[in-house]
């Protein structure tokens, strides 16, 4: 029989167990503390790009509602444009003395009628002989005015002044 000697008391080294290697960044006394800080830096960082996104969301969604606001209002100014263009004409029918002016309502294309456009015509002669003609326009909740002045001159009205409202 033969007996071989094998050491048992070897310890192994430290290379060989990994549980002893250092991982970068880290002391050996707190492994897990690198981490705890990458996740609260990941945690701030998510809040911050969530905040922008949201800036970014209000700024959009306020820019949107200021361009269809200037739609409207240019929307408006047309229909103004068009109320005084059949004031003017139908002024071309009126006496010397309209004392019978009505109001009227000027008819719109299909499209503003559909978004609620409404445009009225609406003349009151003075005293001194003018037409005072106010010029009302709705569309979308909005409005806008025009007060249009007319006299005779030469036989035939003409406007004597304009001034636009809202």
């Amino acid at each position: 029989m033969s007996w071989s000697v094998r050491s048992s008391c070897a310890k192994p080294s430290r290379v060989e167990n990994p549980r002893h290697i250092p991982r970068s960044g880290a002391s050996a006394a707190s492994p897990g503390r690198a981490n705890g800080f990458a996740s609260i830096m990941a945690v701030v960082l998510l809040g911050i790009v969530t905040i922008a996104a949201f800036s970014i969301f209000a700024m959009l969604t306020a820019d949107a509602r200021r361009t269809r606001g200037a739609e409207i209002d240019a929307q408006l100014r047309q229909m103004l444009i068009a109320g005084a263009a059949d004031l003017t004409e139908k002024a071309k029918s009126w006496d010397e003395k309209p004392t019978a002016a009505k109001s009227w309502n000027v008819e719109l294309p299909p499209v503003l009628k559909q978004e609620g456009g409404v445009l009225k015509v609406v003349p009151v002669t003075q005293a001194d002989g003018s037409v005072v003609t106010v010029i009302e326009a709705d569309l979308q909740k909005r409005q806008a005015f025009q007060t249009i002045v007319m006299t005779r001159n030469d036989n035939r009205w003409e406007v004597h002044s304009s001034r636009w409202g809202k």
